[in-house]
């Protein structure tokens, strides 16, 4: 009996270690410090596609399209008001703080597939705090819908 609950026991270990590997992570740099979840979730609707982790320090990105777009460089913009689908808002939160992206930087969200699920990496871009302008933060990383 003992041996066969340890065999369970190893089996239902292994299981949920699997589950956990198979989500992709993804990976960020703010100032130097590195992030890294696979809390993320996606939302497709009608007119929106979004994904964002789930943690206390986060990132949230959106296009207006009904699904990603699977290649690509796509706008980054702090806020698309007015639902251009040939951009992206790209969000980061630390703590209670929101990050968008400076209103001095033109950069790019570069989009590729990998193993059939969509890929969008930051390069080295200049984001800062929604309430205070002075507070910035060099964001660069790799977000991989899970």
């Amino acid at each position: 009996m003992k041996k066969t609950l340890t065999i369970i026991s190893a089996i239902l270990l292994f299981n949920s270690c699997k589950k956990e590997k198979s989500k992709q992570y993804s990976y960020w740099k703010i100032d130097g410090i590195e992030y890294k979840s696979n809390n993320v979730e996606i939302a497709i609707g009608h007119q929106i596609a979004s994904m964002g982790s789930r943690d206390s320090d986060r990132f949230d990105l959106r296009y207006y399209r009904p699904s990603f777009p699977t290649s690509g460089e796509w706008l980054i913009v702090k806020q698309n008001l007015s639902q251009n689908p040939e951009w992206v808002s790209m969000n980061f939160y630390l703590g209670n703080k929101i990050y968008h992206i400076s209103p001095n930087e033109i950069k790019y969200l570069n989009v590729t597939s990998n193993n059939n699920k969509v890929q969008f990496n930051l390069s080295s871009t200049w984001f800062v705090e929604y309430n205070n302008p002075i507070d910035s933060v060099l964001i660069e990383g790799t977000f991989n819908e899970p």
